[in-house]
């Protein structure tokens, strides 16, 4: 089923290993602020902090 399948995705998107990775890649381009207007440089602490609620 499609759910399942989706499901399995976000999985994978929220995994610690990606979400490091991705934060990682982001920390290093010196990305901009995403929609939620969060500057790069409190990405880290606010990722640390929403964790719990992410997983």
């Amino acid at each position: 089923p499609r759910g399942d399948q989706d499901s399995g995705l976000m999985e994978q998107v929220v995994a610690r290993e990606n979400m490091l990775s991705a934060l990682k890649r982001v920390e290093r381009n010196g990305g901009a602020p995403g929609v939620d207007g969060i500057p790069t440089e409190r990405l880290r602490d606010q990722l640390r902090a929403e964790w719990p609620r992410i997983r």
